[in-house]
């Protein structure tokens, strides 16, 4: 029983984040990081008892722990940074790969995750990209990103300049909103 419910939040966990943008590369260069002292704290999803502990990290980075309800925690390492007119946030795993989180499961690749960063007062509200479209941009070769496909996933590999200009650009495109609420504790 507790390896299907394990089974199901992976699967639930997988879906929740399909839409998020995965490459190689990060989406920053140095000098478009940003620091916004406000989203350090503890954040969850309405009705989630999932936490996400954003803590200052090295320079102008964010150490993020997911840690979930049933004791599973995952660590990474969160970029903002500000391309053009918008805030994208790169999030890459800095945990063991043997740790059992399913957040962890999903970035097994050492990958880096891109949102779109909408808000972050009251609450962080960050948007992943409509995968679909994304899916069939990358498909069709007029994205002009290079990609490898591993496990049926599609990763970006394009460098960063790319990235920066391919997702400024199709901003409108990030329409999968995750809303964080601040915690109490």
């Amino acid at each position: 029983m507790l390896a299907l419910n394990r089974t199901v939040w992976i699967l639930v966990a997988m879906i929740a984040t399909s839409g998020c943008v995965q490459t190689f590369n990060p989406v920053y260069q140095a000098d478009d990081l940003v620091y916004d002292a406000s989203l350090v704290g503890s954040w969850r999803q309405a009705k989630s008892m999932d936490v996400w502990e954003l803590k200052p990290g090295v320079g102008k980075s964010y150490a993020v722990t997911f840690r979930e309800a049933k004791g599973h925690s995952s660590e990474f390492v969160a970029h903002a940074a500000k391309v053009n007119d918008v805030t994208l946030l790169d999030l890459f795993p800095t945990t063991n790969a043997a740790d059992a989180s399913f957040a962890r499961e999903f970035h097994q690749v050492p990958i880096h995750s891109i949102y779109l960063v909408k808000a972050t007062s009251p609450n962080i509200v960050l948007a992943a990209i409509d995968h679909s479209w994304l899916e069939a941009q990358l498909n069709s070769g007029n994205s002009g990103l290079e990609f490898v496909t591993i496990k049926g996933r599609k990763i970006i590999t394009s460098p960063t300049e790319k990235l920066q200009k391919f997702f400024s650009a199709n901003s409108d495109r990030f329409t999968n909103e995750l809303t964080l609420e601040r915690t109490s504790d």
